[in-house]
């Protein structure tokens, strides 16, 4: 690897830089395919779709460029070099290098004020700003920095095609640089972007349907993100002519089957990956959490507790990880999975609210949640409320709901109506009773944020993953993931989780396909995780294989990556890159 004055570590890179202008032409480059994402390429959802495509690319021996908020791009093994743009859209070399693909990246960081993103970060954060929150002016300086960036690297590239994430707001750049200077390009929505952005903000919905209207492909996840895009975009001129289905997909030499006696060593691996990772959230700031709780305590009494038990690192694993993980039954324990989000539209909260009835049946079962967003201090909350026979603050917090990580008032719908329903059935109390016998805190295991070096190896120790989404979702790759791995899938039957749920159940008998689905509606999906779970975790074991099939089958990442070329090819026209 050839790095200019490299000082490169983990977290960063302190390189010396060069101003080259115009950009030269890497050794690799040749004009083609340009990725435009407006974040950084590691974690999960969209990043991991676009770091996964690009890689698969560069093995299939395409030369492609990126255009991303990556902020440490020499850990990625198939990025040949890397430049960052000035507030002035001057681009400065940070390092180049030989990789062993047959193709490469060339990865583009547009220096910017502030970053835009779908959910609301947390209170005081100043580059973070939630879309429906920002003025009209600062959409406009975020449009003009990245589309000068784009027009200089299309200009000094040839770049023949864009492929754009999300329809807010890179479509927008794309957008412009193809009315200026006539490349084609293609949209890929996702659902963060359309549920979170779209749907609030009519300003959005404008931009978003411009850029669609305008752009030669539309790349779906899902028949549920066609529907979802006639819904909202109604309007759209020849839009079923320009769609084309596109999966989301998974690295089958990453995410592997462990057998359960095997567990132990994998967990034992994951440990390894994390050891030289910065931490996040503390023991200590657990019990201080804990030791403010209440059954009288009212939201703003919760509200103000929660703001001082998260002063720590939301993007790292909990510091006492490796003592949570040696304290749980690997080989003999029932293990449920969640990673994503932690925010209400994800359902974590139904999952906690079915588990006393789950510990019931199954009374070794654990639950392990992985992932950092604003409600988690709200979800322990509600695991030791429930714990400790604190029925109110559980209530309350039911009802608070969305306040609770500084959305619009509205109640976690579906626990609110499971509560509601027992209270009308009589029932409400045998269900705390139950709750204070059959859980403690020690049930439920938050480990902090992993990143894919890390759950590769925790997937395969789970029994059952579920994603219980209260929203529709585009293409949920987590759980190709915990297909690949062999964990049995359990989710929201809707939108693109049903579709890939569709395609999974196809392995396996109607009977024991059957749990895998939980209804959509809020009404029923507690009181569906609480029948399906242990169904599910008794017949999980039988079918790892088939699991594993159906994801080397059907979501190979570098098939995906050669049906996007092929398209963005196309557009380009016979000849181009």
């Amino acid at each position: 690897m050839k790095l200019l004055g490299s000082n490169h570590s983990r977290t960063g890179i302190t390189e010396r830089k060069r101003n080259l202008d115009p950009l030269r032409s890497h050794p690799h480059s040749r004009p083609m395919i340009c990725l435009l994402h407006g974040y950084g390429l590691t974690g999960s959802g969209s990043n991991l779709w676009t770091r996964a495509v690009a890689r698969a690319l560069c093995q299939n021996g395409h030369t492609i460029h990126v255009v991303c908020q990556e902020t440490d791009p020499a850990i990625l093994d198939f990025v040949t070099a890397a430049y960052v743009y000035d507030a002035d859209s001057q681009p400065e070399l940070l390092f180049e290098r030989q990789v062993d693909y047959p193709g490469g990246c060339v990865l583009h960081r547009p220096t910017l004020d502030l970053l835009p993103v779908y959910v609301r970060p947390p209170k005081g954060d100043t580059y973070l700003r939630a879309i429906p929150d920002m003025d009209d002016e600062s959409v406009e300086a975020y449009l003009h920095r990245n589309v000068q960036v784009l027009r200089h690297i299309v200009q000094t590239h040839g770049i023949s095609a864009l492929h754009a994430n999300h329809v807010v707001l890179m479509s927008i750049v794309a957008q412009r640089v193809s009315q200026e200077l006539g490349v084609p390009y293609a949209i890929m929505p996702h659902g963060s972007a359309i549920e979170y952005v779209v749907r609030k903000d009519e300003r959005m919905k404008a931009l978003a349907a411009s850029a669609l209207s305008e752009c030669q492909r539309i790349f779906v996840l899902s028949d549920e993100i066609r529907e979802r895009l006639n819904e909202v975009f109604p309007a759209l001129p020849d839009a079923e002519q320009r769609m084309r289905p596109l999966r989301v997909g998974v690295d089958t030499d990453q995410f592997k089957l462990v057998e359960r006696p095997e567990r132990p060593r994998a967990i034992g691996r994951l440990k390894s990956a994390v050891a030289d990772e910065a931490r996040g959230k503390s023991p200590a700031l657990t019990r201080q959490l804990y030791d403010g709780l209440s059954d009288d305590m009212g939201k703003d009494d919760l509200l103000e507790l929660i703001e001082a038990t998260t002063d720590y690192t939301a993007k790292a694993p909990d510091t006492d990880l490796e003592d949570k993980l040696d304290a749980m039954d690997w080989v003999d324990g029932d293990i449920i999975g969640f990673v994503g989000k932690i925010i209400g539209f994800k359902g974590l909260q139904s999952v906690i609210a079915a588990f006393p009835a789950i510990l019931e049946e199954r009374p070794h079962a654990r639950l392990v949640v992985t992932g950092r967003g604003p409600l988690r201090e709200a979800m322990e909350a509600l695991v030791w409320a429930l714990a400790n026979g604190r029925r109110e603050l559980a209530r309350n917090i039911a009802r608070w709901g969305g306040e609770l990580e500084g959305e619009p008032s509205q109640p976690f719908v579906a626990v609110h109506r499971f509560f509601e329903g027992l209270a009308g059935e009589g029932t409400l109390d045998a269900y705390f009773d139950a709750a204070q016998r059959n859980l403690t805190t020690g049930h439920v295991v938050f480990t902090g944020y992993l990143d894919h070096q890390a759950l590769c190896h925790l997937y395969p120790c789970w029994d059952v993953a579920i994603f219980p989404s209260m929203v529709a979702e585009a293409g949920p790759m987590v759980l190709v993931e915990a297909l690949a791995s062999g964990s049995y899938p359990m989710g929201s039957n809707h939108s693109g989780i049903k579709y890939n749920l569709d395609i999974v159940a196809d392995n396996l008998p109607d009977a024991d396909a059957r749990p895998m689905r939980l209804g959509p509606e809020p009404a029923s999906i507690v009181a569906d995780i609480i029948a399906n779970t242990p169904r599910a975790l008794a017949i999980q074991g039988k079918y790892r294989d088939e699991l594993r099939q159906a994801a080397v089958q059907k979501y190979s990442w570098t098939r995906i990556a050669e049906d996007l070329a092929r398209e963005l090819q196309g557009m380009a026209g016979p000849g181009a890159g």
